[in-house]
């Protein structure tokens, strides 16, 4: 294995030089000194490492995504979806694709194509470091058939791409639909109440100010 500088690299001195790179980021960006010209693939790289991690992490996202499937089901919609002990993102996100599998919706099979839990829980824990020409992954475990030593740059920029786009889609369709909603807003629901065996209204309303939505 060749470091960016050509030596040769034994996989502890690889973790070595990992932990190396990431003390010298870390005390950088603190001290404001880090030339994003002079490192500017590198930098642009670790900042799209940095928005595919916290967005697959990101509990808002995985209670969205999740409850856009579980509607796509017919299933009842859930206020308190993963506010209590949630499951691990891995955990969620296998759910989520063998739920939207059995929904009949293409999210499943598209979700496979971007998301690397590898790749997101490497970048999380500062297990990977820049090759000349590939990504390597220091969370590989050759007893999980799932793992690989390294993934070509290449390929983590395709798959970079494919992400973006997910979730311009994602967030501008958000948008759109909250700005429908912000015109009807108050609106009214009817709710069941089974106290009393029947539907009751409830009117929503939506706060700009806190934006967000609540009972009017």
């Amino acid at each position: 294995i060749c470091d960016p500088r050509g030596s040769m690299l034994s996989l502890g001195d690889e973790r070595g030089f990992a932990l190396d790179e990431f003390c010298k980021l870390f005390h950088t960006i603190l001290n404001g000194s880090f030339s994003v010209k002079e490192h500017k693939d590198l930098f642009v790289t670790k900042l799209h490492l940095l928005a595919y991690s916290q967005f697959w992490d990101c509990r808002s996202i995985q209670r969205m995504l999740t409850s856009l499937v579980r509607t796509a089901r017919g299933e009842k919609y859930d206020a308190d979806l993963y506010l209590k002990n949630p499951p691990l993102t891995w955990k969620i996100m296998e759910i989520l694709q063998d739920d939207a599998d059995k929904a009949g919706i293409k999210l499943g099979s598209f979700l496979k194509q971007i998301y690397r839990n590898q790749i997101r829980n490497a970048f999380v824990h500062s297990e990977y470091c820049f090759l000349p020409k590939d990504l390597s992954l220091l969370n590989y475990d050759k007893s999980k058939k799932w793992t690989v030593p390294s993934i070509p740059i290449d390929d983590w920029d395709q798959i970079y791409k494919a992400f973006k786009a997910f979730c311009n889609a994602l967030f501008h369709r958000r948008s759109q639909e909250l700005e429908e909603f912000k015109k009807e807003s108050p609106f009214i629901i009817k709710s069941s109440d089974f106290k009393r065996s029947k539907f009751k209204e409830l009117r929503i309303n939506y706060d700009t100010i806190r934006k967000r939505w609540g009972f009017a």
